[in-house]
């Protein structure tokens, strides 16, 4: 390949990654729940030092181990020591960008003609899901990072090419410590897998040195958590983090309850636009399985593991099906790479680029019929003007880009297709993390609710004692002091009563209807010091007893 084509190669792709994954990812606060709570953990270890053991609100946080944390407090210390919405959401895009090259060095083939890298880089950080979770902080990209890095170490070690079993025994060892023994278990049963497509032969090349060395970072961590448990006495936490988090949650899950074949769908609508490429590059007969090469068989092992050992527990989310994408990728690349080589397509074949197509046309139509307000959209709690402007120019290039597609389809020229949905993508991209998330933030956001609460608290009290009912995890990120977590539902936490009897002088940040059931049922004398809507909800407001 020419050396200047491959510059430009490189270029472009540094671009498209800035803009779908960097581009505006500090421009809007971070969303409840995940994004505010992993934030506050990560500001704890910067703060008060707990490392091993991670806290929120000044209590052990049982529910994750402490990588992902490390990623975002380390990010914040090297940019000045503080937590915020850039730094806690850069470690995901990080280990996208990283995943991009990786999957670009993996679809490398011998031909010098061939299209599968760049396709497969393209096509995976289009994918809505994938550019999605790039740009949130939460822990799925960075486990998605080790379990790929695992996989294609694994990969090496079982096709005979030279690989070091201390590197895929790391990517295994810190995938568990990111999010427990999923990050073990997936690669670990994929490379199983794929043994077994490939024949009793090549379990003789099966990375067991490799796994053997996964265990030895989660052995280290544990001693030192042990220690760490041992001085605080948490020893509850321990047995929550160890086994509910764990074996329970995987087998007796108790919330995000789906049934079986959701993941066999959710992945449909997970990869678009390219979906219909992914479907047809199922090989549904012998022959199609027979013409497999060696990438496209380990790609559909991690893909089938993944899915039947996710869709085996009752509790099932989305994202936890992200470390298939990267692969998917490359299976819709290679058959995108097939029918490149053909002269005539299928109409089956015409008809995934068609349908991509009018998906296009239909968000492009939807966004101008938004912006002509041929179609109302509940938003009566944003004060500012809807951004017409914006919605409408994409609306336009998206109905533009989507008759490019479908024309380029009908006369089989799929190569002027494929960067016209990756633009399409991108306009998407852009209008929903620069235009539309940075128009809502200041009125779904408690930043400014909890700013004035400082303010308030601070002017009148030295020491104040503050409490919340409901707790969540941003109003405690962006006030000043830890807050009591108060509920009306858990017998172990304190109640709004026995809060104010406990601390007449303290502080209560709570939903006015809420409060407003609180004085049916107790004969109180109150001030209410702020009252503000935030979001959709009621509005929340700060007040205290009293004195009288």
């Amino acid at each position: 390949m020419n050396p200047n084509a491959i510059k430009i190669g490189y270029i472009s792709l540094i671009f498209l990654i800035f803009v779908f994954f960097f581009l505006g990812l500090g421009g809007y606060d971070l969303t409840a729940p995940d994004e505010p709570r992993f934030a506050l953990v990560a500001r704890e270890m910067l703060t008060d030092n707990h490392w091993i053991l991670p806290h929120r609100n000044d209590n052990p946080y049982p529910d994750k181990p402490p990588f992902f944390f490390w990623t975002i407090a380390a990010f914040s210390a090297l940019a000045g020591g503080t937590v915020n919405a850039w730094t806690a959401r850069l470690p995901s895009a990080v280990s996208a960008t990283i995943i991009i090259f990786l999957m670009w060095q993996w679809g490398k083939t011998e031909e010098e003609n061939s299209h599968r890298s760049i396709l497969t880089a393209l096509i995976l950080m289009s994918c809505a899901k994938f550019f999605f979770q790039a740009r949130i902080a939460q822990i799925d990209m960075v486990l998605c990072l080790f379990i790929t890095s695992a996989l294609l170490l694994g990969y090496k070690a079982m096709t005979g090419k030279r690989y070091r079993p201390f590197w895929l025994g790391m990517c295994l060892g810190i995938g568990i410590l990111t999010k427990g023994p999923v990050g073990y278990l997936v690669p670990a049963g994929s490379l199983g897998l794929f043994a077994v497509f490939k024949g009793r032969s090549a379990w003789r090349k099966f990375p067991l040195k490799g796994l053997i060395w996964g265990l030895v970072p989660v052995v280290v961590w544990l001693l030192l958590l042990l220690l760490d448990v041992a001085l605080h006495r948490q020893w509850d936490y321990l047995n929550n983090l160890l086994f509910k988090q764990t074996l329970v949650r995987y087998v007796s899950a108790w919330h995000h309850h789906q049934p079986f074949y959701y993941y066999f769908v959710s992945i449909l609508y997970d990869f678009l636009p390219w979906t219909p490429f992914l479907v047809i590059a199922i090989p549904f007969t012998r022959l199609r399985r027979r013409s497999l090469d060696d990438q496209q068989k380990f790609a559909w092992a991690v893909i089938l593991f993944a899915l039947v050992f996710f869709s085996l527990s009752k509790g099932k989310r989305s994202i936890y099906i992200l470390p298939v994408f990267p692969f998917a990728a490359y299976l819709a690349a290679a058959q995108i790479e097939i029918l490149f080589s053909k002269k005539q397509q299928s109409w089956w074949e015409i008809g995934a680029g068609l349908f991509s197509g009018i998906l296009v046309l239909i968000i492009g139509v939807a966004f101008i019929a938004i912006a002509a307000e041929w179609v109302k959209i509940p938003i009566d709690w944003i004060d500012t003007p809807l951004p017409r402007g914006w919605i409408v120019t994409a609306g336009l290039l998206l109905t533009a880009i989507s008759i490019g597609i479908l024309v380029s389809s009908f006369k089989n020229k799929l190569a002027l297709s494929i960067p016209a949905m990756v633009i399409a993508m991108l306009v998407i991209n852009f209008l929903l993390y620069s235009v539309i998330l940075p128009w809502i933030n200041p009125y779904r956001s408690s930043r400014n609710f909890m700013e004035q609460v400082n303010q308030i608290i601070h002017h009148q009290s030295d020491n104040p004692v503050v409490g919340m009912l409901n707790f969540r995890s941003a109003y405690r990120l962006y006030g000043d002091f830890p807050l009591v977590e108060l509920s009306n539902k858990n017998a172990n936490l304190p109640n709004l009563g026995t809060f104010f009897n406990q601390h007449p002088d303290g502080w209560v940040i709570v939903r006015l209807k809420d409060w407003k059931l609180f004085t049916k049922t107790h004969d109180v004398n109150a001030t209410v010091h702020l009252t503000q809507k935030i979001g959709e909800e009621k509005p929340f407001i700060l007040v205290t007893l009293d004195s009288n």
